[in-house]
């Protein structure tokens, strides 16, 4: 069973455009052509303002996005369920923790909240790691905080 999880993890689209993106930098998406890391920044900001704290300016400012960032957000919410799902398999017994931890260990090591000063994996930019992480909080991926902070990659939720 957890085979087949890991499969169908490894066989989604989304998945797949995600790492390549991440990992090489540059990625072709359906409907949208090749997409760079760079535009991360732009694709995954934040698209509402806490009226709470937010400039009076920005409280009226209605944020948009292109039909091309509104591509690369979608594919990067499946990518991100995906890992949810993963993490509430481990929970629920179906993949075992050190086993995903050792599969997946290049990719906790490079999509880690924070690099550390011993990676060994370094190629993925400050900026596209702070998009990446930014939209994970903001929008409440919280297993996907859960999942990365399971292996120290992560600062817990709160």
């Amino acid at each position: 069973m957890a085979v087949e999880h890991m499969k169908e993890f490894y066989d989604d689209p989304n998945v797949k455009f995600a790492m390549q993106l991440l990992d090489h930098g540059r990625a072709h998406l359906k409907g949208a052509g090749e997409v760079a890391a760079s535009e991360l920044s732009d694709a995954l900001k934040q698209h509402w303002v806490d009226t709470r704290r937010g400039s009076e300016q920005e409280r009226t400012e209605k944020k948009s996005f292109t039909a091309r960032d509104r591509a690369i957000r979608t594919a990067f919410d499946g990518f991100l369920v995906q890992l949810e799902s993963i993490e509430h398999l481990i929970v629920n017994g179906v993949i075992g923790a050190r086993e995903f931890g050792e599969l997946f260990s290049y990719w906790l090591t490079l999509l880690g909240e924070t690099a550390r000063p011993d990676d060994k994996i370094g190629h993925l930019s400050d900026d596209a790691r702070s998009a990446l992480w930014t939209y994970i909080r903001v929008y409440q991926f919280d297993a996907v905080v859960r999942l990365f902070a399971r292996y120290g990659r992560a600062a817990p939720r709160g």
